[in-house]
């Protein structure tokens, strides 16, 4: 039949104009095309311009431009998100406060968007997505893709890579809205962010090469250096024959790996990526990230998302979309469903969204407005097209091009021809899809089909490069002549080419490979470009070819092509492992072992020991540890000697560590120890401990720091094992046998002077020198040791220590000697190298040991923010020991801030951050210095709320921590609220006059003695506290010299910046003033500079109560508000 063209709206009352001006300039172009295909005589080029036409305007490639059916209530809630997250954004550019340091804090809490996608293949989830790209790019934003594949090469991140990569592009590519020196500001944005441009940017140059144009450019020099993670085994893979032995990888065997943290080093990789995210929108937003077919997501990819769509500290304006199949039921889409069912709801606003097949109406509008004809023929022709397609959408794309190129439908600007019924009966002989894709196939060259075949095998991304080795043909020819025939498409964003739809992957690899076949395609492909790569083009295409290789594993007959293909699989594992991806690296260890064999131990001993070694610390890193133990009694069966098994016993210990069995870790790194003669006990006897002491005291009373920096290298190995272990098990001893920790520093100490010196000798010297601070007080020899500690590590270059030392020292050494708050910056600097080298649990206490300190000296709101995002790291990074101890300070703050469990008794530590279910546990675990402290602060807590006979019953409680080698800041704390508990007591006691109020005061003036000794030593930190225990025994004393002891207190408190001792004394000064009657404008004065150091401290509850207390006292009610900060 045949229609005149008319201007009229469409069903939903648009102009179809739009439509008619779309075909006429395709129109053009096409007559263009058909006078050359006359010219040459060819009449299939003019039906195939026909059909490019219609695939112009249909492509799904052509995002932006294409005009959706049947998803106008799917777009419209698309963009309300979307205009949810400007609003966001705009909000964080114009109403978010800034302290006094220049930190920018929102004023409301903010959840990240997330938008799921899902529905079956080729209906359009990912052209929903797409619809946001024109407005994202016209706010000036960017819109960026990664997609997951099934037959993916097991490739790091690929999605994510694919993502960076665009946004890089984008970056580089300096579009109309985008700033002029946007790689500046984002290297600028990323050091911010505490990122290292050497360090970091390695690990993100390692999923994204694209970077290095922007780390590079603004850092001086080649921050991507040589990559050194392919071992001298790949060259020997590179040859048919036998591999020669194993250089350095048997030396790798042994005690080498000890420092290696898997666990922390993976972490440490989801740190740096959502570093790079926050410092990539801080300086350019919107972002809208689309990842496509999470149903294919490796469950590292989906552990990323969650991560960094919890991340309540990004900065507004991302907005997360993810794509996936509702009807697959692989393994990775139940991966997906549990990773959704886990988002934390309060971090992340999800919305799902389900898309379903075209209806009958949607397809006849789409016909309408692409074919110009009136709603009688289109309802017509959609009724004939959706019968057979079911309404998925790339199907109808599918057919209307097959219908052009086989003449059944025919149109122009002139007129329009379809023999309804010839469609009919066509459509009828066309099974599903993928046949309808593979009957095009066929129509192409051998060569043609031969070199699809080998693209659907490589992976939904092309490299020309590699495809070229597998034909002889042009291959930039072959991918643009597929790509106008809608196979293929180039992404000039990202410079990649890919497959244009997974069905036609899915297609060619399905239809056109046999089953039986498909191993015998993989591996030939594999071992094509084993031989052919150079060692350097190996390296970075190591994943492709051994993943090819390993998918014949079961069929190999030859020996020594499976030891060539297992050395492949340890080089590509230990690349997966300094990418982080380690469960990619898990499954190439595996497989090097499955090719090799149980047998394998006898005549590949050292590269079975690589392997199983390997696979054990990564089995630990991602929670696997039952295959950790399984690698580990492997080597431990097998190995030839003991020092080939340190390794899997120190994977082993460092796997008991990992998921809390600390004293399971404690036991098994001592039995170890004790097999390497080295005398050591999990529970020392006092004699012991202190023969240990005097023995060390003895050996060292002549030693210069001069003549042990000079002693000589530890070269044996036994004796370096040693050291590793005492190394590892020195935390878990401090978490659960305080006692033991510093006998470890002391046989650290003793087997240096024995064996000699090494780069682990700085962890034992600063455990020595923390010793000597928290068990001997002796902070001149605790601070010397201290700097000797980082001389080695400055000797040695071992920055993997900084973290240990620093949160050793600092902790227990430094605030000997200097003002405390001279910790936070270098501590800061640890905890980032901590995180960038992966000692996670040292990284964390060097965020944790400063909050002591700053209990003393910040905003407790701010300090209450800053341990809610502490301990949440510390649960994210399965730091469940470290956030039991920081409960108690948390909850004391929160207690303060008036968010206690019962805001009517502050006083009881019960709430948020530590419930009965927490205590519960401190019990059950055994964990006597977190019980301790939890006292402490309820004794802190009636203290400064009044309640001095509770306070005095716990004082006691709390002398235990003076014992239990706390670090001076912390101890100096129970020293000091004990010491004030006991003067409070005898104080509200005093008429009684009994002993008990005797012994309470001469408690005091013992710990107010311990402090003045401290002070000598230190007196920013402990002389203020010092002064006002003085001043308060004056007081109850009745001496005339209170008044002045108190006033000095609080010059001292004011010079060492003790915020919350400083209020304290104002109150204190206050109160006896007042009840002495010697100076009441004095006393008001002095009650509100209280009220305002209170205030400003952050403790709302304290303010409350304290007003009510000055309104009794007959203050003006304007007074106490204008220092309350009511007014």
């Amino acid at each position: 039949s045949q229609v005149p063209r008319t201007c009229r709206l469409d069903a939903a009352g648009r102009t179809t104009e739009f439509f008619r001006l779309v075909v006429q300039a395709f129109t053009l172009y096409y007559e263009s095309t058909t006078t050359m295909a006359t010219n040459t005589n060819s009449s299939s080029s003019s039906q195939h311009a026909r059909a490019t036409l219609l695939d112009e305007i249909l492509s799904p490639s052509k995002g932006p431009r294409r005009v959706l059916y049947g998803r106008d209530e799917e777009q419209e809630q698309m963009k309300t998100i979307y205009r949810r997250v400007l609003q966001n954004n705009q909000g964080a550019d114009g109403n978010d406060n800034h302290d006094k340091n220049g930190t920018t804090t929102s004023t409301t809490p903010r959840t990240n968007e997330l938008i799921l996608v899902s529905g079956p293949s080729g209906v359009g989830k990912t052209a929903l997505a797409q619809s946001l790209q024109r407005q994202v790019e016209d706010d000036g934003g960017f819109f960026v893709t990664g997609k997951f594949s099934q037959m993916q090469r097991p490739e790091p991140h690929a999605a994510f890579c694919e993502a960076l990569t665009q946004f890089v592009h984008l970056i580089v590519r300096q579009r109309p809205h985008q700033p002029q020196d946007g790689p500046q500001r984002l290297r600028t944005a990323m050091i911010q962010e505490g990122l290292d441009l050497e360090t970091d940017g390695k690990i993100l140059i390692g999923i994204a090469p694209a970077l290095e144009e922007i780390i590079a450019s603004g850092h001086g020099n080649d921050t991507s250096g040589d990559d050194t993670t392919t071992t001298t085994t790949t060259k020997a893979a590179l040859s048919s024959g036998p591999p020669p032995p194993p250089g350095p990888l048997g030396q790798h065997d042994t005690t080498s790996s000890f420092a290696a943290d898997s666990s922390a080093a993976a972490l440490r990789f989801k740190y740096v990526c959502r570093s790079f995210v926050r410092a990539a929108l801080r300086t350019f937003r919107p972002v809208v990230c689309l990842l496509e077919d999470l149903h294919w997501a490796d469950e590292t990819s989906l552990d990323l998302i969650q991560f960094l769509a919890e991340d309540s500290e990004q900065p507004p304006g991302a907005l997360y979309i993810g794509t996936f199949r509702n009807d697959e039921q692989s393994l990775a889409r139940k991966n997906l469903v549990a990773m959704v069912q886990n988002l934390n709801a309060t971090k992340v606003n999800r919305t799902e969204m389900e898309v379903c097949v075209l209806t009958v109406d949607d397809v006849g509008r789409l016909l309408e407005s692409v074919l110009l004809i009136d709603n009688v023929e289109a309802t017509e022709l959609a009724t004939i097209i959706h019968n057979r397609t079911n309404g998925n959408i790339f199907f109808v794309w599918e057919v209307l091009k097959s219908l052009v190129q086989r003449k059944l439908l025919h149109f122009d600007i002139d007129h329009y021809e379809c023999n309804h019924e010839e469609v009919g009966k066509e459509l009828n002989q066309v099974g599903g899809v993928q046949e309808l894709v593979v009957s095009k196939i066929f129509e192409f060259p051998k060569h043609s089909i031969e070199s699809l075949k080998i693209a659907a095998c490589l992976g939904a991304t092309l490299d020309p490069a590699i495809l070229q080795y597998f034909t002889s043909e042009p291959v930039l020819e072959f991918l643009q002549d597929m790509s106008s025939r809608g196979f293929f498409r180039y992404d000039d964003t990202r410079k990649c080419w890919s497959f244009s739809h997974d069905v036609v992957q899915e297609a060619t690899y399905q239809r056109l490979i046999p089953v039986n076949e498909r191993i015998g395609y993989h591996y030939r492909i594999g071992r094509k470009l084993w031989r052919v790569l150079d060692e350097e083009k190996l390296n970075d295409f190591i994943f492709l070819v051994v993943s090819q290789l390993v998918t014949a594993v079961g069929c190999l007959k030859d020996e020594e092509e499976k030891v060539a293909i297992a050395y492949l699989c340890l080089s590509a594992g230990v690349k997966g492992v300094s990418l982080s991806n380690f469960r990619t690296a898990l499954f190439f260890f595996e497989n090097g072992i499955a090719l090799l064999g149980p047998k394998a131990w006898k005549t590949q001993y050292r590269l079975c020991l690589a392997l199983h070694n390997s696979a054990a610390e990564v089995a630990t890193s991602i929670g696997l540890f039952e295959k950790n133990l399984d690698h580990v009694n492997q080597v431990i069966s097998n190995a030839e000697t003991f020092n080939d098994s340190l390794r899997a016993y120190a994977a082993k210990v460092h796997a008991l560590g990992s998921r809390g069995d600390f004293h399971d870790a404690l036991q098994q790194g001592v039995a170890v120890l004790q097999k390497l003669d080295v005398d050591i006990s999990t529970n020392p006897s006092k004699m012991k401990i202190t023969m240990n002491w005097l023995r060390t005291r003895w050996r060292l009373r002549r030693r210069s720091v001069e003549s042990l920096m000079r002693l000589p290298e530890m070269n044996d190995p036994q004796k370096l094992g040693a050291m590793q272990m005492l190394n590892l098990i020195f935390l878990y001893a401090v978490h659960i046998k305080p006692d033991l920790s510093p006998l470890i520093g002391l046989k650290m100490l003793e087997m240096t002077l024995d064996h000699g010196i090494s780069a682990v000798s700085c962890v034992g010297f600063a455990i020595y020198g923390y010793a000597l601070g928290t068990v001997e007080r002796d902070p001149d020899n605790a601070y010397r040791y201290g700097q000797l500690a980082f001389a080695l590590y400055e000797k040695y270059g071992a920055k993997a220590f900084l973290p240990r030392l620093s949160a050793i020292f600092y902790e227990g050494v430094h605030s000997w000697k200097r003002p405390a708050h001279e910790m936070f910056a270098p501590l800061q600097s640890a905890h980032r190298v901590g995180m960038e080298t992966g000692d996670i649990e040292f990284a964390t206490m060097c965020a944790a040991v400063p909050t002591w300190t700053k209990y003393e000296y910040q905003s407790l709101v701010h300090l209450h923010k800053e341990l809610a995002s502490l301990r949440e790291r510390m649960v994210m990074y399965r730091q469940v020991s470290f956030d039991l101890v920081t409960r108690p300070i948390h909850q004391s703050v929160l207690n303060m801030i008036g968010l206690s469990a019962d805001k009517a008794e502050p006083t009881i530590l019960r709430g948020e951050a530590y419930s009965e279910e927490v205590e519960r546990k401190i019990e059950n675990d055994n964990m006597t210095m977190v019980r301790d402290w939890s006292v402490c602060h309820e004794m802190i807590l009636c203290c400064l709320f009044g309640e001095y006979q509770r306070a005095y019953d716990r004082a006691p409680l709390c002398r235990n921590l003076l014992h239990r080698h706390s670090g001076p800041m912390g101890a100096s704390i129970a020293i000091f609220y004990s010491g004030f508990a006991y003067v409070a007591y005898a104080r509200q006691q005093k008429e009684e006059r009994g002993k008990r109020i005797w012994f309470a005061a001469r408690r005091a003036r013992k710990l107010s003695r311990e402090l003045k000794r401290w002070s000598v030593h230190g007196p920013h930190n402990f002389l203020g506290k010092h002064l006002l225990l003085e001043a308060e025994l004056a007081a109850l004393s009745g001496h005339k010299s209170a008044h002045p002891k108190y006033i000095a207190a609080i010059g001292a408190l004011r010079e060492g910046r003790l915020l919350a001792q400083l209020a304290l004394a104002h109150e204190r000064l206050a109160f006896y003033l007042h009840n002495q009657a010697m100076d009441p404008d004095g006393a008001k004065a002095y009650f509100l500079e209280a009220l305002a150091l209170f205030r400003k401290w952050g403790a709302s509850a304290k303010v409350e109560r304290f007003a009510v207390t000055l309104r009794r006292l007959g203050l003006e009610e304007s007074a106490i508000q204008a220092s309350s900060g009511a007014i």
